[in-house]
């Protein structure tokens, strides 16, 4: 049975076209790709993941800012993108980290990671870093990394009266609640809030680094600090399994 005329040029054009887009490369199955962390089927179970960032410190900020001169220079500042997350989207799902971690390649980069993600890896580095959050990644300032973290507790002691290391995120937000704040008092205390309560939270009470109090001094270096790096440093060596002694 002779083909139709239209059907022979509906398969050439097929063949062509297909044979023009579609990538040189082997079927993902003959991809060499590098070892992964854990072997196919022993990977750990009884995951836990301790999340110290609390999402709602955003809401709480906006909510006490609103209207006001602080509130328009976070929004023209990194911190800008945090006030445009969905933060009531934005839920945590262990069994999803807990498999991404688990299907880690072991590549020479240390700060990239390359997770096993249907037939192609993920990868994550500073890079993803950057463009999701919107917080600057460059290198820090000599000066940064040269800081010490016993410097004098000046703006700690301008900013509250009680002693260094005593008070937490939640003190603050009760602090910018107060209608009579200082005006001064807003903006390091908000600032202050969102890096220590959604950034670089280090504990599950939220308290405050007396380090990132100090830096307040200079609130447009602390503006232009690359936060970034800073927060994706600090989650990196999270996404490694414990040494075993």
């Amino acid at each position: 049975m002779k083909k139709s005329k239209l059907s022979q040029i509906t398969v050439r054009r097929r063949a062509r076209s297909s044979g023009e887009e579609l990538p040189e490369r082997p079927p993902a199955k003959q991809q060499r790709y590098p070892g992964i962390l854990f072997a196919y089927g022993a990977y750990p179970t009884k995951l836990r993941v301790n999340i110290y960032s609390k999402s709602h410190v955003i809401g709480y900020v906006a909510a006490a800012l609103k209207g006001t001169d602080a509130m328009d220079t976070l929004m023209a500042s990194q911190f800008r993108g945090m006030f445009q997350l969905p933060v009531v989207r934005c839920q945590n799902s262990t069994k999803l980290i807990g498999c991404l971690l688990s299907r880690q390649h072991v590549t020479a980069r240390r700060h990239e990671f390359w997770f096993t993600f249907g037939p192609d890896p993920l990868r994550f580095s500073l890079d993803e870093f950057r463009d999701v959050t919107g917080l600057k990644c460059g290198a820090f300032d000599v000066k940064d990394s040269e800081a010490s973290e016993s410097v004098p507790p000046t703006m700690w002691n301008k900013l509250f009266d009680t002693a260094v290391g005593k008070l937490t995120v939640l003190s603050v937000l009760h602090m910018l609640g107060n209608e009579y704040l200082a005006v001064e008092k807003r903006l390091p205390l908000a600032l202050i809030a969102l890096v220590d309560g959604v950034l670089c939270p280090s504990n599950k009470d939220l308290k405050l680094t007396p380090r990132y109090v100090e830096m307040l001094s200079d609130v447009k270096s602390f503006l232009a600090y690359p936060w970034g790096r800073e927060l994706f440093l600090t989650t990196v060596p999270r996404f490694l399994p414990p040494l075993v002694v």
